[in-house]
């Protein structure tokens, strides 16, 4: 069998997808607290942050970016966030629980 490049061609995960949402909260410390009202430190501007976009901040329903764009995010992306635990380990179970229910894809 011939060498083919493509084979080492990695697929970028989808940032919207509840899976990578819960990849990155499984690395982040679990007592790390975010501020859910604050628009430049709540949990969603860091983790787009941390998927490489420059945030200008965030709302309940979206992101909006430095450069005009705006991502409109899930709905299980707000249950994530809105909950009575703001650690990053309440975040964590909260998805966890969310990707349980929402059965196989």
């Amino acid at each position: 069998m011939l060498y083919d490049p493509k084979w080492e061609q990695q697929t970028k995960a989808d940032p919207l997808s509840l899976e990578s949402l819960i990849a990155w909260l499984e690395k982040q410390p679990a007592d790390g607290e975010y501020d859910y009202t604050d628009p430049l430190n709540c949990l969603m501007c860091q983790y787009f942050s941390a998927q490489g976009l420059s945030v200008r901040d965030a709302g309940p329903r979206d992101v909006a970016l430095t450069d005009g764009n705006v991502i409109y995010i899930p709905s299980t992306f707000y249950n994530v966030a809105n909950g009575d635990d703001r650690s990053m380990g309440g975040a964590l179970a909260r998805a966890r629980d969310l990707l349980l229910r929402s059965g196989p894809l």
